[in-house]
């Protein structure tokens, strides 16, 4: 009879039969094999997306069957990218045992679609095709794309980087941060994450020391890291205001107080600010000042000379910065009366007669150019007519800048004179004249 083997590639069994014969039943063994090849088809998923540069994983696999779906041996498979420039390990493979073929598949070092064919002459379904995205690896470099030379103390600054990978794919979804070196000042802010064109903008501000550093900072994305790029602290908005330099305690009413008064203008950090305007103003004794408003120096000191009331007694002065700690900053000084320059009677005078050999008393009062009394200056009293005399020849001056003495008046009626007398003084010596009665 005709024998039709089966579809599957293997062994095929028939027997031959007849009843009570020896011999019964004959077997008939034929091993079916594979037909000529007809098709070709992925054998294999491969990931939508793999590192760009990277060998891909799973392998790209397709299975050669012939009309029934057995695997076919033998048949030569091209594999060759379409897209995406990168490369397989062999351009043609002999399909095994099992009908398949397959090859490595190293993506293109560009981000970007990557496509690979394996086709097979004559068969259905070729060209296979296989399509993977190439997406950027780690991150393997960090460029400074923006960051100002010079920045405030404490004041925010924005600071852009660009991070690519091995492949100088420019990498998405990096988290960078940022990093200081150099003694005196802190770093704050970050980090900030890349976005589709491979660029974070960090948010950053530095406080401290403008003599400190120098100062550089360092951006950092995964094990990858920027130049050190340097960067100048200057003072931060003026925050402080406090005495640099402070008057006596006490002076000559009228003069001008040395060292003058003045104050420095500092930032949150200490540091000194530049170009302030500081208010100064007398609030009592009656002086003046040499500039109302003076702008701080380099250095952030503002000074002006202060002249004091001519009238001996306390004398203030205010320095002031709108909105800053410590305003308004006050000066203090005691005027004191100067050198003596006068002396005169100071009420009330002795009368102009009394009776003989009565007491009467001379008052003098020494001041200096401004009127201001004299304390500690020696007095003479000298009778000089009518034969009396004096209680004390010589009297300093009190706090009030007087002096006296008792006066007995001579003991025959007519003319007494007396004289104060204080050397260099003008008016010395005063005259006081009493007839006696």
């Amino acid at each position: 009879t005709s024998w039709t083997l089966g579809t599957t590639a293997g062994a095929n069994t028939m027997q031959a039969s007849a009843a009570g014969l020896s011999g019964s039943p004959v077997g008939f063994n034929v091993t079916g094999t594979a037909g000529p090849a007809t098709t070709i088809a992925s054998n294999a998923t491969l990931p939508a997306s793999a590192t760009a540069g990277s060998t891909v994983s799973p392998a790209p696999s397709v299975r050669v069957t012939d009309a029934n779906g057995n695997p076919v041996a033998g048949v030569n498979v091209g594999f060759a990218v379409t897209a995406g420039g990168g490369s397989v390990g062999s351009g043609s493979v002999a399909t095994a045992a099992d009908g398949t073929a397959s090859t490595s598949w190293t993506l293109g070092a560009t981000v970007g679609n990557n496509t690979l064919s394996a086709s097979a002459a004559g068969l259905a379904g070729s060209p296979v095709g296989f399509n993977v995205t190439g997406t950027a690896g780690s991150p393997a470099s960090v460029t400074v794309i923006s960051q100002p030379a010079s920045v405030a103390s404490g004041v925010a600054f924005a600071a852009t980087t660009e991070v690519r990978d091995a492949g100088n794919n420019l990498v998405a979804g990096a988290s960078v941060s940022a990093a200081l070196s150099g003694a005196g000042a802190s770093l704050s802010g970050g980090p900030a994450t890349t976005g589709a064109d491979g660029r974070a903008t960090l948010n950053l501000t530095l406080t401290g020391s403008v003599t400190g550093g120098p100062y550089a900072i360092t951006y950092t994305a995964g094990s990858a890291s920027s130049p050190a790029t340097a960067v100048t602290l200057t003072a931060g908005p003026a925050a402080t205001i406090a005495a640099s330099a402070t008057p006596p305690a006490s002076a000559t009413a009228g003069s001008t107080v040395s060292p003058a008064p003045a104050v420095r203008v500092t930032d949150a950090s200490g540091n000194p600010v530049a170009g302030v305007n500081v208010g100064f103003a007398v609030t009592a004794g009656g002086g003046s000042v040499g500039s109302a408003s003076v702008a701080t120096a380099a250095d952030g000191t503002a000074s002006t000379s202060w002249t004091l009331g001519t009238t001996a007694g306390a004398n203030t002065m205010q320095a002031s910065a709108a909105g800053l700690s410590g305003s308004p900053v006050d000066f203090n000084v005691t005027g004191t009366a100067g050198p003596a320059t006068t002396i005169a009677a100071h009420p009330p005078a002795p009368p102009a007669s009394a009776g003989v050999g009565t007491n009467v008393t001379p008052i003098v009062r020494v001041t200096d150019v401004n009127g201001n009394p004299v304390a500690g200056v020696t007095v003479t009293f000298t009778v000089t007519a009518g034969g009396g005399s004096v209680g004390s020849g010589t009297v300093v001056t009190g706090a009030d800048g007087t002096a006296s003495t008792s006066w007995t008046l001579g003991a025959l009626p007519g003319s007494n004179t007396l004289e104060a007398s204080a050397t260099g003084l003008g008016g010395s010596p005063v005259l006081f004249a009493v007839t006696g009665t």
